[in-house]
């Protein structure tokens, strides 16, 4: 499996490339509404999942701004993941976010690979998830070897 990982820079600028599947994130310190340019890479072919949403650091700055509503249906209609940064700085998207994004059909799935401590990063996303009300079942980590083969 051959996956990459990309900032988003801005609309037009997905990934492109010979790989199974490309991760989109938005970059530190972003700012201005992302809402068009996540649903446009959202709705790239090869584009399989968006890190976060807003670039938020806790509690130095707030993010971008993104309307959840339309990012989530976007997600949800293109199947694309939404990945949750867990890291106690980061925890983007927000809890309520996610609930919305839950009633919207999106499937997720807890980043804990830029994390010192992967674990601790896993039990931070798990407890995200319990506040952003989203079932084991919407949860890509979760997910056997044929679910991920049959999702690709």
């Amino acid at each position: 499996l051959w996956v990459v990982r990309a900032e988003l820079v801005a609309p037009g600028q997905a990934p492109s490339g010979d790989f199974d599947l490309a991760m989109v994130r938005v970059p530190n310190g972003a700012d201005g509404d992302l809402t068009d340019a996540l649903i446009e890479a959202a709705e790239t072919e090869g584009v399989r999942a968006i890190v976060g949403c807003s670039g938020r650091l806790i509690p130095e700055r707030d993010g971008a701004s993104v309307d959840a509503d339309r990012l989530a249906a976007a997600l949800a209609k293109s199947n694309t993941l939404w990945v949750i940064d867990a890291r106690l700085e980061r925890l983007d998207p927000s809890a309520s976010d996610l609930r919305r994004a839950r009633d919207a059909g999106v499937t997720f799935a807890i980043a804990s690979v830029d994390c010192g401590q992967p674990t601790t990063a896993l039990a931070n996303g798990a407890l995200h998830c319990q506040r952003g009300w989203v079932a084991r079942d919407s949860l890509a980590n979760l997910w056997s070897v044929e679910e991920v083969k049959a999702w690709l």
